[in-house]
């Protein structure tokens, strides 16, 4: 992320510099102008012509100056270190996930996915979440035919959406689920059952596990976040 401050920065003295340069020249055109004689009507033509020419240069210098921008951009696309997080996680980072979530003050262990014959090539990618495996299981499961959609907040929250527009939120710690939502319900109530077990318990919108089990590690910056 510091990369990207330090060029964007640099990109801005570049424009600093080239317009105070474009500034310059063109008021000296423009005394140029204004000290030579000529009829009235003449200067007027004189100076529209001017000012297009001058608004042309402007325009061409600022589409520079936003394309430099948006090349710093594109090879620097996280601006912070948690949107750098959320998309190593969304590239099934387990590490990023975990960090993201290392605020929180306590952490339960999920057991292991339990893979079946069945599981598409996609569901079992190194490069996908063990929540989002588990929920893809699940969808299927339940014969759901439509495509598993989620996203990832800041906090390390796995938002999945469901065919009929309800979601399921699962914080690591416990999953919460849409209120008078049968549906919904019952598959946060498995996607639980499926991380930590028969040990659990609903409250509202609420399916947790019944027990503290551990407390997380500190956040740290791992460096297989860069691999």
């Amino acid at each position: 992320m510091a990369e990207r401050q330090a060029a964007l920065a640099e990109v801005g003295k570049q424009d600093t510099r080239l317009y105070a340069i474009y500034r310059q020249t063109w008021d000296k055109k423009r005394e140029a102008i204004k000290r030579m004689p000529m009829l009235r009507s003449d200067r007027q033509m004189v100076m529209k012509e001017f000012h297009a020419k001058e608004k042309a240069e402007r325009d061409a210098l600022r589409k520079t100056m936003n394309q430099k921008r948006e090349a710093v951009r594109l090879q620097y696309p996280f601006n912070s270190w948690s949107k750098f997080l959320q998309h190593q996680a969304a590239q099934g980072n387990e590490t990023a996930l975990a960090i993201l979530r290392s605020k929180k003050e306590k952490a339960f262990p999920e057991r292991p996915i339990a893979t079946s014959l069945s599981q598409t090539p996609a569901s079992t990618s190194q490069n996908t979440l063990a929540s989002v495996t588990k929920m893809r299981e699940i969808f299927k499961s339940e014969g759901i035919k439509a495509e598993l959609q989620y996203i990832i907040d800041a906090k390390g929250t796995l938002i999945f959406k469901l065919p009929d527009g309800t979601t399921i939120r699962d914080t690591g710690t416990e999953v919460h689920f849409t209120a008078n939502n049968e549906q919904a319900k019952h598959i946060a109530s498995q996607l639980v059952q499926v991380k930590w077990g028969n040990n659990t318990q609903i409250e509202g919108g609420v399916v947790k596990p019944k027990s503290l089990l551990y407390t997380p590690p500190q956040k740290s910056h791992d460096n297989s976040l860069n691999q």
